[in-house]
C-alpha cells in the first residue's frame, strides 16, 4: 500500500519529487529525503500529508536550505538527523527538536552520496566522484579511506560510483558499487573487498544486480538491496551465489506490487518494509513477516496436484501462507477451511478450479507478468523452435525466463510450447491451446491526447490498429523515447526524442517516457562551448549523451553534435551557450535556478569587498554562489573583473562588455 506520496511528482505536502533516502523510526514515522524538492519531510503513519522539517526553501547553501539531499540517518544518541547534503558537498547534523539554528556542518568539500554510523560513532561517507568510502570520527579532523580509493574500476580494490553503505558490528563496510552492479564487503583494515552480491553484470537474473542502491545487512549476514535498474528489492544470504526477489516484479510499473527504480527502503518493528519508489514518487509498504506482500489470495479456489510433500494441518489461512512463504520453492498453496489441510504447491499448474471450501494463494510474481488466455493461440512470430513442455505452467516459465518473449502458446494435446516475440495481430480462438502474454504497463509513458511529435523518427512508420499497440512497439525499443499514433491512418511513428515538445493535432495521440524530460531541459540547435569534463565520447543519439551526463553528478550540462555524434559533458553551462544548427544540448534544471543570468548588463555599486579576477562568467557565478551575502554579481568580459553585490537596489544598466546574475527565479 502507498503510505506517502503517490500523487505524481510535485512540491505540495502530499507529493514527493525524486526522493532518494528513507528512514522509519520506532513510531513508524517516515523521514524522507525529498531530493528534487531540496527538503527533508517527516511523514507520520496514516497521514495524507507530510511535514517539511528542513529545507523546502529552494535550492541553496544557507543552513536552512539543502541541495539534492541523497541520504540521511537518525543518530539516537544526539536525537538528530545526519544528512548528506550532496549538492552543497557537505554533511549536516540537524536536531530533531530544533530549528535552523541547531544545524551544524560536520564535513565540507565532500561529494557524499551515502552515509552510515557504527556502534563506536564513526561516520562513514561514500564519495562517489572519488570512488571511495571515508571514515570520520565525529568531532575530530582526521578522515581515512576504508574502501576503494584506487580510482574508478572493477578490480576488487576499486569501486565505480559507490552509493549507499552499511556497517556491521565488526566494522565491515558493505558498499553498493553502482556502476559495477555489485555489493562489495570490505572488512576492517582490508586492502581490497569481497564481492558479496551481484558482480555478474547488469540484468534481471537472480545472480545479477542492476544499479544497486540502498542496502541493509542482518545479523546472519543476509544482504537486502534495492536494485534500481531491475525495479525490485532482493535478499542475498551470506555467501550465496544468487538472491531472491522480496518486493517488485523486475518490470517497471505503478501497480501496488510494482516499483519504478527503487532507491531506498527501511524496516519497522512489525515485519514491514517501506520502499522508496523513486520514479513513482511514493513510498510503498509491504509486510514480510507472513508473506502477505508476496501472495495473491483466491477465495473458493483450489490448485489440484503439484504438491510439495504431504499436506500439513494449519489452523488459519495466514499460517498456511506463512508455511509457503518460508519455502522459496513454494509458488502457491491451498487451504481447506473444513479440514484445515494446507497443501504447498510447486506451481499453480493449469490455473486451478472452483472449490467452496478452499482458499488458495499464489506468489504474485508467478503469473502477474503473463496473462492467461484460455482456448487461444498466437500464430507466427516464433522465437526459435518450439519445445515440449508437460504443462502450461512449464511453458509459461520458459517465456518468463526469456526477456525477448512477449507471449507464448501451449498445445494441450501435443504439449508443444511456442515462444513469441509479439502477439502479432492479437491471436485467434483455438480449443486446443492455452496462451499467455506479458501485460504491458503504461506507467512508463505519459499520454498526450490530440498531440503529435513531428520529426526525430526511428525508421519508417508502421501501421498499428490501436494506440496501445503503438505504445507497446515503443516500449520494446530502448531507443524509443516517444511515439505518435494517428487515429485515421493508424500510422505509428517511434521517436528518438520529443524534440521541441510537439504540437496540437486533433487526429493524433502521443506518449513519451516519463523520465525523458524529468532531469534536463533540452535546447535545440544550441551548444555549450568549453567547461568540458574530460574528452568527448561518441554517442549515437542525444538520449545516450543525456544518459551519460545523468550518471555523472558533476555533469551539469552536455552538448551533442548530430553530424559527428560527439558528446561533450560540461561542468557548467558557462556563459549560457550559443546557436549551432548541428547541436542539441541539455542542462540540469537546477543548474541555473539559483542565479539568473542577464547578458550585456551590469549592476553598479553595492560591492561586497574588492573585485577579483575570474576567467569566466561561470567562475564569477560560483564565487557569488558560495557567499551567502551575495545577492548578485557582475563580470566584465574584457578585464575578467568579478564584482559581488550585496543587493541590486537599482535595475542595473546596459553594458556590452558585462554579464550579470542575480539570485531568484529562472533565467531571463
Amino acid at each position: 500500500m502507498t503510505v506517502a506520496g503517490g500523487h505524481r511528482r510535485g512540491n505540495a505536502t502530499n507529493q514527493l519529487n525524486e526522493p532518494r533516502s528513507l528512514f522509519v523510526d520506532e513510531n513508524q514515522t517516515m523521514f524522507i529525503a525529498d531530493s528534487r524538492n531540496h527538503r527533508i519531510v517527516r511523514w507520520k503513519l496514516n497521514d495524507t500529508n507530510g511535514e517539511v522539517v528542513l529545507g523546502g526553501l529552494g535550492q541553496g547553501n544557507r543552513l536552512d536550505q539543502l541541495s539534492w539531499p541523497s541520504d540521511m540517518l537518525i543518530d539516537k544518541e544526539t536525537n538528530s538527523l545526519i544528512i548528506c547534503d550532496r549538492g552543497n558537498r557537505r554533511v549536516l547534523r540537524w536536531s530533531l527538536s530544533g530549528n535552523a539554528t541547531t544545524v551544524k556542518i560536520l564535513l565540507r568539500k565532500i561529494f557524499c552520496f551515502g552515509i552510515a554510523l557504527d556502534d563506536q560513532r564513526y561516520l562513514y561517507i561514500s564519495d562517489s566522484a572519488k570512488h571511495e568510502v571515508l571514515r570520520y570520527k565525529i568531532g575530530k579532523q582526521k578522515v581515512n579511506v576504508v574502501a576503494g580509493g584506487n580510482g574508478e574500476g572493477s578490480a576488487t580494490n576499486q569501486l565505480n560510483w559507490p552509493t549507499y553503505l552499511f556497517v556491521d558490528r565488526e566494522q565491515s563496510v558493505y558498499v553498493s558499487d553502482f556502476r559495477n552492479h555489485r555489493v562489495m564487503k570490505w572488512k576492517k583494515d582490508a586492502k581490497q573487498g569481497i564481492i558479496a552480491a551481484g558482480g555478474q553484470g547488469k540484468g534481471i537474473a537472480m545472480t545479477q544486480l542492476s544499479n544497486p542502491r540502498e542496502l541493509f545487512v542482518d545479523r546472519l549476514g543476509t544482504i537486502f538491496v534495492a536494485a534500481d535498474g531491475s525495479h525490485r528489492v532482493m535478499r542475498w544470504p551470506e555467501e550465496a551465489t544468487q538472491g531472491t526477489v522480496i518486493v517488485g516484479t523486475s518490470r517497471r510499473g505503478r501497480k501496488a506490487n510494482q516499483l519504478a527504480c527503487p532507491w531506498a527502503f527501511s524496516f519497522d518493528q512489525h515485519g514491514n518494509i517501506y520502499v522508496l519508489d523513486h520514479n513513482n514518487y511514493r513510498v510503498q509498504r509491504f509486510s514480510l513477516s507472513d508473506g502477505s506482500s508476496s501472495f495473491t489470495t483466491k477465495e473458493n479456489w483450489i490448485y489440484p496436484g503439484n504438491d510439495m510433500g504431504k499436506a500439513t494441518i494449519q489452523t488459519t489461512y495466514a499460517k498456511c501462507r506463512a508455511e509457503c512463504f518460508k519455502d522459496e520453492r513454494c509458488k502457491a498453496f491451498s487451504w481447506n477451511q473444513e479440514t484445515r489441510s494446507c497443501s504447498l504447491k510447486s506451481t499453480i499448474g493449469n490455473g486451478g478450479e472452483y472449490d467452496p471450501n478452499a482458499q488458495s494463494g499464489y506468489r504474485e510474481e508467478d503469473d502477474s507478468e503473463l496473462v492467461m488466455k484460455e482456448n487461444w493461440v498466437y500464430p507466427g512470430n516464433d522465437l526459435g523452435e518450439a519445445t515440449n513442455q508437460s504443462t502450461y505452467a512449464a511453458c509459461r516459465i520458459q517465456c518468463f525466463k526469456e526477456e525477448q518473449c512477449k507471449a507464448f502458446s501451449w498445445n494441450n494435446k501435443t504439449y508443444i510450447c511456442s515462444l513469441k516475440s509479439s502477439i502479432g495481430i492479437g491471436g485467434q480462438p483455438d480449443p486446443n491451446f492455452q496462451s499467455g502474454f506479458r501485460e504491458e504497463d503504461d506507467s512508463e509513458f505519459v499520454m498526450k491526447e490530440n498531440w503529435m511529435y513531428p520529426g526525430n523518427d526511428l525508421g519508417k512508420a508502421t501501421t498499428q490498429t490501436t494506440y496501445e499497440k503503438c505504445r507497446a512497439e515503443c516500449s520494446e525499443d530502448e531507443q524509443c523515447k516517444a511515439f505518435s499514433w494517428n487515429r485515421k491512418t493508424r500510422s505509428c511513428s517511434l521517436k528518438s526524442t520529443i524534440g521541441s515538445g510537439g504540437e496540437y493535432d486533433p487526429n493524433a495521440q502521443s506518449g513519451y517516457r516519463e523520465e525523458d524530460d524529468s532531469e534536463f531541459v533540452m535546447k535545440e540547435n544550441w551548444m555549450y562551448p568549453g567547461n568540458d569534463l574530460g574528452k568527448a565520447t561518441i554517442q549515437t543519439t542525444y538520449e545516450k549523451c543525456r544518459a551519460e551526463c545523468s550518471e555523472d553528478e558533476q555533469c551539469k550540462a552536455f552538448s551533442w553534435n548530430r553530424k559527428t555524434r560527439s558528446c561533450s559533458l560540461k561542468s557548467t553551462i558557462g556563459s549560457g551557450g550559443e546557436y549551432d544548427p548541428n547541436a542539441q544540448s541539455g542542462y540540469r534544471e537546477e543548474d541555473d535556478s539559483e542565479l539568473v543570468m542577464k547578458g550585456n548588463w551590469i549592476y553598479p555599486g553595492n560591492d561586497l569587498g574588492e573585485a577579483t579576477n575570474q576567467s569566466t562568467y561561470a567562475a564569477c557565478r560560483i564565487q557569488c554562489f558560495k557567499e551567502e551575502q551575495c545577492k548578485a554579481f557582475s563580470w566584465n568580459r574584457k578585464t575578467d573583473s568579478c564584482s559581488l553585490k550585496s543587493s541590486i537596489d537599482s535595475a542595473g544598466e546596459y553594458d556590452p562588455n558585462a554579464d550579470s546574475g542575480h539570485r531568484g527565479g529562472k533565467r531571463e
